[in-house]
């Protein structure tokens, strides 16, 4: 943990603060309240909300009266939802917000369900101004239901950023239903720290996996699944090799991840322009 957010941590809990308080305070400890701000897929509940004096435009896969019909139909209360400035289909991120640079991106958990991740952080350097930050909030693969699985390659992110991944690929399916584990509440948040063996229940039968995924392979239908594993380490390590093999434009890291329960923060300044299309790996 960062040495300066230890006894910002301590004071939260001091505080009496709860745990989304002590969350947020986490996670939003980085962007200053000044500037312009982009809040990435905020879907019902924004991390940066207007009403609470963020200055921020929002960007998700759909409108405002998408996401509430949405949520409608699944009983979770609406009420949070935001209007969506930038209604996003696939194109390039400087397509929609013109000639717009934001101080600072925010966006909690959608990176792992990226197909092209690669593709996604070199929008977010796209378009924010120099020194700018990315704010992630990702899961703890060893914390969630992806505890059976192993942490993500560099070599699948740079096949898949390559190819212009625009779904998860048939692996990334498969592997998902059929390793989509259970655990004691107790114990997945506890991983870490916990001394004896952890039971794993996985969700799916190997049958109902194959059902899963031969649904996939004969429809056009997207199924959203978890395609990247990774844990502090593993991401720091790979965007640092990201870098270094110029798939993606420089970054650094803003400070060591921070672990929060089954997550763990990462902020990434925006530290130069980008290569040329021809210098870049393409």
């Amino acid at each position: 943990m960062n040495f300066l957010v230890k006894p910002v941590h301590r004071m939260l809990q001091a505080a009496g603060l709860t745990y989304t308080q002590r969350r947020l305070g986490k996670i939003l400890s980085p962007i200053p309240r000044t500037g312009l701000g982009l809040e990435i897929g905020p879907s019902h509940n924004p991390i940066t909300p207007r009403r609470d004096g963020w200055n921020v435009r929002i960007l998700d896969y759909t409108d405002k009266p998408g996401l509430l019909a949405k949520y409608q139909a699944l009983g979770i209360d609406g009420s949070k939802i935001e209007d969506v400035d930038y209604v996003w289909n696939g194109q390039p991120y400087r397509d929609m917000v013109g000639d717009t640079r934001f101080d600072w991106i925010i966006s909690s958990h959608s990176i792992e369900h990226i197909p092209d991740m690669a593709g996604f952080l070199a929008d977010c350097h796209s378009i924010l101004k120099p020194g700018g930050l990315l704010v992630l909030a990702v899961p703890d693969h060893r914390r969630t239901f992806d505890c059976d699985r192993n942490p993500t390659s560099l070599a699948s992110i740079i096949d898949a950023h390559l190819r212009k991944d625009t779904r998860p690929t048939p692996g990334a399916v498969a592997e998902f239903h059929l390793s989509f584990c259970q655990q004691e509440k107790r114990k997945l948040r506890n991983r870490i720290s916990f001394q004896g063996p952890v039971r794993r229940i996985r969700s799916n039968t190997p049958r109902q996996a194959l059902s899963l995924f031969r649904d996939y392979l004969a429809s056009d239908a997207y199924q959203d699944v978890h395609v990247w594993c990774f844990t502090p380490r593993s991401f720091s390590a790979i965007i640092a090799d990201l870098i270094a093999l110029e798939v993606i434009p420089p970054f650094r890291m803003h400070s060591s991840p921070i672990s929060f329960g089954g997550e763990f923060f990462a902020a990434l300044v925006k530290s130069g322009e980008a290569s040329t299309s021809s210098q870049r790996i393409q």
